[in-house]
């Protein structure tokens, strides 16, 4: 049927002639592939005469060959020729009537081909308007493509993004893993190296007291009597020398042992402060190199994923935290060692100050000795020498009663001689003596001098006894300070001994603890590092898993890349066949324009030959009917060959829009399928989501079992320990992660066979 739109294209006016247009076909989705330009309003042509109506529906071809025909230069009719048809009069009337019947003849032959002209443009038109509801889905099935295909390369984005952000996170925890390991084991060799520092400052202080008292000892231990042949001072000072000696070579091998151990362990510290430095600026290597991202499987409002991912950043915040506290610590650390340091450096000051104070007082030691030594050897000189005197002075008295005297010079010679020989300072007093008795002087004067010189002699014997008495009851008294001295030092030894053994055997069950601590330590690093090795084994295959995945995520790529070029293609070879089409417009309608001119110059014409065929149509009949005979059957033939051309290409393009749109509907339904798929998938994920996050429960629950026996165990590792917890968390959820990517891998498979 055809419908009365496309009936409005060739309609009567009201002053009796016809009106050629196209219908006006705008349709909405074209707007973005065909120009404006398309829509043409309707062509209003010149009206006729009403005997001409039959003629002005005739089609441009068949109007071209009217007028080329009418163009034709035929001989008018004359008067002459019209006077010299009257002597045809009588046939006139059958020829008038023939005309009219031959007239007849072509105005129904007019309409036949006026009907076929109308049958023709509205198959035309329906071609027309399938083509241009073809054009208009297709516009929308690539607009919606165009919109699937961007909000995809959005979400591809923002996954990409989301990945880039877990990487991230990723090797932050496991950078702050790595460091709060390497602190732990700092902390545990700082307690360490503080337990055994303590225990040497002990040593060293109970050391350098001891010392100081075995140095000091010797000398407050010596007691002196004025006696000279008593050997206590020189005893004791060879016994307070080779205790001195003996201590020193005690002491010092210890004290630079310990020194010596003191220096390696600040060493090894430094270095491992150093290697942590180091570490700390090294980048750690990118664990997962894949442009894919987890949540491509998991939906936004993935509850369960955001409590994990708040969890992990918590944890990082705490890590930061402690790496703080950590290097916090570390520099009250380098202060303390510095201190050390410097104490050291006082201590072995002290130390060398100390032994030359020791010698020093050892010198003043030996001095004060040999000066009192030599005093009492003068004191006993002095009083051998006043005995003698008095002997001398007792003889001279006996033999001043007795009659011989011849043998007082002799007595009194052998006596100055035996007195010369100790004293030498009163040789000359001893030798005037002498003199004045061989001189032969009288006996009582030699008395009265000698009772005078004994007198003075006796004076200064009484000022040396009251001299030695004095010096006598200072020693004594300093003695008795000494004694008291030492005794009070002694039972400080005594004292100190105790605290020093009590002090050793600390320091031994310390070292004891330490030795366990050590062992104990040992086996946690051995089992951490198992577990540690387990899990980079375990990250090694994943991986690799993760990069066979990346390979099959890079082929699906490149085939949407493919699929998307492809498209495109058609898009362009589309857009191509539009302008094509549009050109063919366009020259179609320069061509309408150009039959529209042509056709109102025939109607000019033929209204100027139907004036001059009503005057010549007995002329004219017979050339009328061939020309149109020839008229008919070329225009006929032309008009039938043109429609079955575009009928043709028109049915072409039919084909080619069919198929193109059987594509679309296969991928559509491809599409739907992957969708469905994707959603399926998903519904297992999260099945398989609420599995891991109730495994992971219980191995929560079994984590803080292990760590409230590692508590237990011991106060000092609850740090570690915490560490160890998040790291198991951090792996748990790595294993989450990668059981999902593992899921993803098998969606990835089995969406690309499909």
């Amino acid at each position: 049927m055809v419908d009365n739109s496309d009936s409005s294209l060739f309609d009567p006016t009201e002053d009796g002639g016809l009106s050629i247009g196209y219908p006006q076909f705008s349709p909405p989705g074209v707007a973005s592939f065909l120009p404006p330009s398309l829509p043409e309003p309707l062509l209003s042509l010149p009206t006729m005469p009403a005997g001409h109506q039959t003629q002005s529906a005739l089609p441009a071809s068949q109007q071209h060959m009217q007028q080329h025909s009418a163009s034709i230069n035929l001989p008018p009719v004359l008067p002459s020729a019209v006077s010299g048809a009257g002597s045809r009069e009588e046939s006139a009337p059958t020829q008038v009537h023939t005309l009219a019947l031959r007239l007849q003849h072509l105005e129904s032959l007019c309409q036949d081909l006026q009907r076929e002209k109308n049958v023709m443009e509205d198959q035309f038109g329906l071609q027309r308007r399938k083509f241009m509801n073809l054009m208009v889905e297709k516009d929308e099935e690539l607009s919606q493509m165009k919109r699937s295909v961007e909000q995809l390369s959005s979400e591809l984005q923002r996954c990409q993004q989301q990945l880039r952000d877990r990487e991230e996170e990723l090797r932050g925890t496991i950078t702050k893993a790595r460091e709060s390991a390497m602190r732990e084991a700092f902390d545990a060799d700082r307690i360490i190296y503080e337990e055994e520092i303590a225990t040497l400052r002990k040593t060293i202080d109970g050391e350098g007291r001891g010392e100081r008292e075995s140095l000091l000892s010797p000398v407050s231990n010596q007691r002196r009597s004025p006696s000279p042949g008593d050997p206590l001072l020189e005893g004791d000072l060879a016994k307070a020398v080779e205790e001195s000696q003996m201590l020193k070579a005690v002491v010092v091998p210890l004290e630079k042992q310990e020194i010596d151990q003191l220096q390696l362990q600040l060493n090894e510290a430094r270095q491992r402060l150093q290697h942590a430095e180091e570490v700390k600026r090294l980048e750690s290597p990118p664990l997962i190199d894949m442009d894919t991202t987890l949540s491509d499987i998991t939906s936004p409002g993935d509850n369960k994923l955001q409590r994990q991912l708040e969890l992990e950043r918590s944890a990082r915040h705490d890590l930061e935290m402690h790496t703080k506290a950590l290097e916090y610590q570390k520099a009250i650390l380098q202060e303390e060692v510095g201190s050390l340091q410097t104490q050291l450096e006082k201590v072995s000051g002290k130390l060398s100050s100390q032994e030359e104070s020791y010698q020093q007082l050892k010198q003043a030691w030996d001095m004060a000795n040999q000066h009192f030594i030599v005093a009492q050897d003068k004191l006993h000189q002095k009083m051998y020498f006043m005995e003698q005197k008095q002997q001398l002075l007792q003889q001279q008295k006996n033999l001043s009663g007795s009659p011989n005297t011849n043998l007082f010079p002799l007595e009194d010679r052998s006596v100055a001689h035996s007195i010369r020989q100790p004293i030498k300072d009163l040789s000359a007093r001893s030798h005037s003596c002498s003199d004045i008795r061989e001189s032969g002087g009288s006996s009582q004067l030699h008395t009265a001098a000698l009772e005078s010189e004994l007198k003075r002699v006796r004076e200064r014997l009484e000022q040396r006894n009251a001299t030695c008495e004095s010096y006598e009851a200072q020693l004594q008294r300093v003695q008795e300070q000494m004694l008291e001295e030492l005794d009070e030092k002694d039972q400080e030894l005594v004292r100190l001994r105790e605290e020093c053994s009590k002090a050793r055997a600390g320091v031994s069950r310390e070292r004891k603890a330490k030795e366990e601590l050590r062992r104990n330590m040992e086996q946690a690093c051995e089992q951490f590092k198992a577990q540690v090795e387990g899990f980079q084994s375990g990250l090694h295959a994943e991986q690799s898993k993760l990069k066979s995945l990346r390979e099959q995520y890079t082929q699906s790529k490149h085939e949407a890349q493919r699929d998307l070029a492809r498209f495109s293609d058609e898009r362009v070879s589309l857009f191509s066949q539009i302008s094509s089409a549009q050109e063919e417009y366009d020259c179609l309608k320069v061509v309408q324009a150009e039959e529209k001119e042509r056709y109102l110059e025939g109607l000019r014409a033929v209204s100027q030959e139907r004036t001059m065929a009503e005057d010549n149509v007995a002329a004219l009949q017979v050339r009328l009917t061939e020309v149109e005979r020839e008229k008919q059957s070329s225009n006929l033939n032309v008009q039938l060959e043109a429609a079955r051309r575009q009928i043709a290409a028109l049915e072409l393009v039919k084909a080619e829009l069919e198929q193109e749109h059987k594509m679309k509907e296969q991928a559509v339904a491809a599409r739907s399928d992957v969708e469905e798929k994707s959603r399926s998938f998903i519904a297992e994920q999260h099945q398989r989501l609420e599995v891991e996050a109730a495994a992971r429960h219980g191995a929560e629950q079994q984590v803080r079992e292990l760590q409230r026996q590692v508590a237990s165990l011991r106060s000092q590792l609850n740090t570690s320990q915490e560490n160890q917890k998040d790291f198991v968390e951090l792996s748990q959820a790595l294993q989450m992660k990668l059981a999902k990517i593992e899921e993803e891998q098998k969606l990835n498979t089995a969406s690309n066979p499909s």
